[in-house]
């Protein structure tokens, strides 16, 4: 079975967290790399980083970033149906071997995460 596709995971995500910081409407600037990164503790260049997809975001700083662009968690995080069509978009050789374990893989996704849900 293929895994999921990290690098191309966290460029979907600072692309969505990119996109928050401009207006919807206007596509004006709303907050500046440095201003998020002060609130949220980190650097401007980690930032930078983290909307090119070129830095791991831990779990904590996925919180962090949402609270403070009051945004929900999902939305930045992909649904995994998000993610396969986008893997289906980059390569669909990729898809033709993933396609068929689609269904397998979101319900080892769904039971993991359901496992770590009664953990907290």
């Amino acid at each position: 079975m293929k895994k999921i596709d990290d690098a191309l995971l966290y460029k979907l995500i600072g692309k969505r967290i990119r996109a928050r910081r401009f207006s919807e409407n206007t596509k004006k600037l709303i907050i500046t790399q440095g201003e998020l990164a002060k609130h949220v503790g980190v650097t401007r260049t980690s930032i930078t980083n983290i909307e090119k997809g070129n830095q791991n975001l831990p779990v904590h700083l996925v919180y962090e970033i949402c609270a403070h662009l009051d945004l929900k968690i999902q939305d930045i995080l992909p649904s995994l149906e998000k993610l396969m069509d986008s893997i289906k978009i980059i390569s669909p050789s990729l898809d033709k071997q993933f396609g068929e374990d689609k269904e397998r893989v979101k319900y080892q996704v769904k039971n993991f995460l359901d496992k770590r849900i009664k953990k907290v």
